[in-house]
């Protein structure tokens, strides 16, 4: 009798998102729009609050994606270095599996210290912020709305979060991989985020 494989282990993910591209404010992208400038140039960052891969636990780390969104683009990955081999490699699975329609051009996958200050969507603090030192250095605070106090929100968007906030970007720096730009005053994004195998398979 032939052997079958074992089913893949029920996962899920959820804690703090920060976003940053290219883009006016707003990002027409999720809205099926075309992008503000002929490709969207964006940074996803990820800070897993909680989270597992089977009985493996992924609590406390931290998952970055860059990619630009256009034909011949490019997607690439970058995983939290204090994460263990096994840590690495379901994150990276995880994240693959999620974001690899953005482009079939894959760079892989680096394994790097990543600091993300990112504290919940309810904090009176405005800006979140991530960087890889040498690679990434971004930085977006939220657009209040029209009473001056609460953030923009965008619920149900053209995205893999259903509620964001919109955000502008301090500043949003990108070297690695052949690839470099730098930006301010462009689109960017807060949200929370809650990904599990149920919904992604």
């Amino acid at each position: 009798q032939g052997s079958s494989e074992a089913p893949a282990p029920e996962w899920e993910i959820l804690g703090h998102y920060a976003e940053a591209c290219n883009c006016e404010v707003g990002c027409p992208c999720i809205y099926k729009s075309p992008a503000s400038h002929g490709e969207c140039q964006a940074t996803l960052a990820f800070s897993v609050t909680r989270g597992h891969y089977g009985a493996l636990d992924l609590s406390r780390l931290q998952m970055v994606v860059v990619g630009e969104i256009a034909k011949g683009g490019f997607v690439t990955y970058y995983v939290d270095e204090q994460a263990t081999p096994k840590q690495q490699e379901a994150l990276t699975g995880i994240f693959r599996g999620i974001f690899g329609m953005l482009s079939k051009n894959d760079l892989g996958v680096k394994a790097v210290p990543i600091q993300m200050d990112v504290l919940s969507q309810d904090s009176v603090k405005k800006t979140r912020g991530v960087t890889i030192p040498g690679i990434l250095e971004l930085e977006v605070e939220k657009v209040t709305g029209l009473d001056g106090q609460e953030p923009t929100r965008v619920q149900n968007p053209v995205h893999f979060i259903n509620e964001l906030l919109v955000a502008k970007s301090n500043k949003y720096r990108f070297k690695d991989q052949g690839q470099s730009w730098e930006y301010s005053g462009r689109s960017g994004f807060h949200g929370e985020f809650f990904f599990s195998s149920l919904f992604f398979k």
